[in-house]
């Protein structure tokens, strides 16, 4: 109902210039007349434009979903209410019929403005190559896990980090996972939080971060913010996306002594034209992880939403949960 309220708020200013161009064009200055005219077929397109995108957008929603259907996939909605931040936050656990407790499970996490459905595709065929895969939602405005109060529609990585933790604590708590085999995935704000919220925990046996680097400060917070265009600031805006909070991040943790034999199960992807998460933040992280080549997996192109490699990541995502959780 939302986006066809914003359709016929773009028609408005079309329709009125047809009105005004019909009705008063002896009235109106011919110049004016002519600007009224021309701003008035530019929010004719947008709105249309505006219009197929989100059909678009629908249906294939619609195909993905029937493509990545199984017959004998099982699917459950969770909500957890977490005290910290005073709501509920959802997700799904997808499985099947002859899973056990002891079948490893996958966390799932998405980037700032995804919700956890985004996942469902992968997630599914995860669950095909045979391991449980749980996903929730980033605790903020996109989707429904965040509360009545403006703050809580808020996301930053530190509450992210925290509903991960109390999402592992939930799942080997239940009587019918029990596992001693957790992975993580995660992509740009889930990349953050699967690496930075799970390195410490030793009941984690893999993390795989896509687009996500090392910030060590506020100041570097700042230098980095002015590189990042102009539209990803104005989408973190729109979706309220804390990105100040990245420098709150303890990155101290990845050079502790006692954690490091926790580093080999860490993976990282990046692409060197990401704009969003620089290059040159993600050879920091590596380098503060002591990763060899072979635990990253770098593109020279793809840009942020590492376009035409999915097909490529989820193969290898395949392979690393294979050695870490499969054996």
């Amino acid at each position: 109902m939302k986006k066809v309220l914003i359709f016929l708020v773009l028609l408005v200013p079309s329709i009125i210039s047809t009105i005004l161009a019909v009705f008063f064009p002896i009235v109106i200055d011919p110049n004016v007349l002519n600007i009224i005219r021309f701003l008035g077929q530019i929010f004719f397109f947008i709105a249309w434009a505006y219009l197929f995108w989100n059909l678009g957008a629908f249906f294939q929603a619609i195909w993905g979903q029937i493509e990545t259907e199984f017959p004998d996939l099982l699917t459950e909605n969770i909500k957890l209410y977490i005290d910290e931040l005073g709501f509920d936050v959802h997700g799904k656990l997808l499985s099947r019929n002859q899973f056990n407790e002891n079948t490893p499970l996958v966390f799932l996490l998405t980037g700032g403005g995804g919700k956890h459905m985004n996942l469902y595709g992968m997630g599914s065929l995860l669950v095909k190559f045979g391991v449980k895969a749980f996903l929730f939602d980033h605790p903020g405005k996109v989707g429904k896990s965040h509360g009545t109060t403006p703050e809580s529609k808020i996301r930053s990585p530190t509450r992210s980090i925290l509903t991960l933790k109390k999402m592992i604590d939930y799942a080997i708590s239940r009587e019918d996972i029990k596992t001693d085999k957790i992975g993580l995935f995660g992509g740009s704000l889930g990349a953050f939080t699967v690496v930075y919220g799970g390195f410490t925990d030793e009941r984690i046996k893999l993390i795989i971060g896509q687009a996500v680097g090392l910030i060590e400060n506020k100041e570097e917070m700042e230098k980095i913010k002015k590189k990042i265009p102009w539209w990803f600031k104005k989408f973190c805006q729109f979706i309220k996306l804390d990105i100040d909070d990245l420098a709150n991040l303890n990155y101290h943790q990845f050079n502790d002594p006692k954690y490091k034999r926790l580093r080999s199960r860490v993976y990282l992807l990046q692409t060197k034209d990401d704009t969003a998460v620089h290059y040159e933040s993600f050879l920091k992280l590596k380098e503060a992880l002591d990763l060899p080549d072979e635990n990253c997996l770098v593109f020279e192109k793809g840009g942020h939403g590492f376009l035409h490699h999915q097909g490529t990541i989820l193969g290898w995502t395949m392979g690393k949960i294979k050695k870490h959780l499969l054996n």
